[in-house]
């Protein structure tokens, strides 16, 4: 897998747990919960065809939830994970990010 795939599949992965924490949390049955994540990237600026910056421009997550809970009640946890969940607080915030390089 690329470092894409790698950051798709953490995104998904942390709204999965944090999904199944929130049920357990709210009392709700959550028989299975799983993440689909999509990430296009142009990668025209990393090889020099582009001068735009090589970013992901969107990231959409898809959840499927099999559950018995009410709608309202899958609304309420879905306000919950989305207010909560680490990686895409993190995402939608800017979050500073520093790099250093030191020679072996």
């Amino acid at each position: 897998p690329n470092p894409i795939d790698l950051f798709c599949a953490a995104v998904g992965t942390c709204q999965e747990i944090t999904y199944k924490y929130y049920a357990g949390v709210m009392g709700l049955a959550c028989d299975s919960v799983s993440c689909k994540v999509e990430a296009p990237i142009d990668l025209g600026g990393l090889v020099g065809l582009a001068d735009d910056a090589v970013a992901l421009k969107t990231v959409a997550v898809k959840v499927d939830i099999a559950t018995d809970a009410t709608d309202e009640q899958v609304e309420a946890l879905k306000k919950a994970v989305d207010a909560h969940c680490p990686l895409v607080d993190t995402l939608k915030t800017k979050t500073p990010v520093t790099t250093a390089l030191v020679r072996a």
